[in-house]
């Protein structure tokens, strides 16, 4: 019989275990939010690109927008899974592309001269960076325990 309070403790237990911190899973969300948000409108046809985004080849602001889609969506789908390896391996992959689009995003904003938005990507570009780092520490430390 599965009693949903004491679930919750394992799952929230597990996920302190290998680093999971509310603010960054917060923040998953809102990449999904706002790139479901914008492909939502895309394929609506209606969506409103935003002053500096009208000076990007528009298929680099899809393709950003479908990262940040995905790549959310696919770590937050890592967070919840409750096999530990599984869950870190699949988290990473949606980091890996968050982290890289970020990246590039931020290039493009630094050419239309958008700097203040650049920096905010890149330095959430780095925050993935330094996730993947820990995802790469936890899960050698759990395969030399095996």
């Amino acid at each position: 019989m599965s009693r949903p309070g004491r679930d919750l403790l394992e799952f929230l237990s597990s996920a302190q275990r290998v680093g999971r911190n509310p603010l960054a899973v917060y923040l998953l969300g809102l990449c999904i939010v706002a790139g479901l948000s914008f492909l939502a409108g895309l394929i609506a046809g209606g969506e409103e690109l935003k002053p500096v985004e009208r000076l990007m080849p528009h298929g680099l602001v899809v393709g950003w927008y479908l990262l940040l889609f995905g790549g959310g969506l696919v770590s937050v789908i890592g967070i919840a899974l409750r096999d530990v390896v599984v869950s870190l391996l699949v988290e990473r992959a949606g980091l890996i592309g968050l982290g890289a689009a970020s990246f590039v995003y931020s290039i493009a904003l630094s050419l239309v001269r958008d700097v203040a938005t650049a920096a905010t990507v890149l330095a959430f570009s780095l925050a993935c960076v330094a996730r993947l780092w820990q995802i790469r520490r936890k899960l050698h430390m759990l395969r030399g325990r095996s």
